[in-house]
């Protein structure tokens, strides 16, 4: 049960009318750090076990209720999927590449990552929806497509000095990109509230999906697959992040 933002004079418990997936990659951590210290980039890599696939499951209806003066909380704790293992960092190897897109400003200093050929990974990521026996392809982008790399995120993750422990998991953050079809359709939204706007529907959506969000019974279905830098081949996966949206339970 959720409070309603609908109206803004009344605040009520119901159910969550605008459930929203949003595509991440989840980065697992091995090496600490200790608390006082920092990342040195350069040594990024040597902090980080693995990957995953990370569906943060996001409640827009509170969002919207609680951003303006707040900022999200209740809204980004409904719930968070992952997929059934973590690929090491070392298997990622054979997938390592530059970033797809150009960082403008250039970052600070102790985020400048020397080797852009191997910034990142080449990582296609597709997410499904099964909504009444139906399938729809909902997003397609890739890790590569995102401005901000895991070795840059790791790093600022640690620039407050609080301190990261061994099997502490973050999250990349919405993967959205400026991707398109040939029909000119935004493809690479990593998640409903991005595609909302008149000018990101796609054609092949149902029509409702934008208006209503997720309803009981959708699943989302998330993958994703690694690709040779030297072959194109597809290497490896990650299994499927997958969840399902159930009836909310009522008092």
């Amino acid at each position: 049960m959720y409070p309603d933002s609908r109206d803004s004079n009344t605040v009520s418990f119901q159910p969550e009318s605008h459930m929203d997936f949003e595509l991440e990659m989840g980065i697992w951590l091995s090496k600490p750090v200790p608390q006082g210290q920092r990342v040195n980039i350069a040594n990024a890599r040597d902090h980080i076990f693995g990957l995953t696939l990370l569906n943060d499951w996001s409640a827009r209806d509170i969002q919207g209720f609680e951003m303006p003066p707040l900022g999200p909380f209740h809204s980004k704790g409904s719930a968070t999927s992952i997929s059934p293992w973590i690929v090491p960092v070392e298997a990622l190897e054979l997938a390592s590449c530059g970033r797809k897109t150009k960082q403008e400003p250039a970052p600070p200093p102790h985020l400048t990552w020397q080797e852009e050929a191997s910034a990142t990974f080449d990582i296609d990521l597709t997410v499904t929806l099964l909504r009444d026996g139906k399938s729809y392809t909902i997003c397609e982008s890739n890790l590569n497509e995102l401005h901000w790399t895991p070795f840059q995120q790791i790093t600022h993750l640690s620039a407050g000095g609080e301190g990261l422990s061994p099997g502490d998991v973050f999250g990349t953050g919405t993967i959205s990109s400026a991707r398109t079809n040939s029909d000119g359709e935004k493809t690479g939204l990593g998640c409903l509230f991005e595609r909302k706007l008149p000018h990101t529907k796609m054609k092949s959506l149902p029509s409702d999906l934008t208006e209503t969000f997720l309803k009981d019974g959708d699943e989302i279905i998330m993958e994703g697959w690694c690709k040779n830098k030297t072959t194109g081949k597809v290497i490896l996966g990650f299994g499927q992040c997958s969840g399902r949206v159930l009836p909310a339970l009522r008092n």
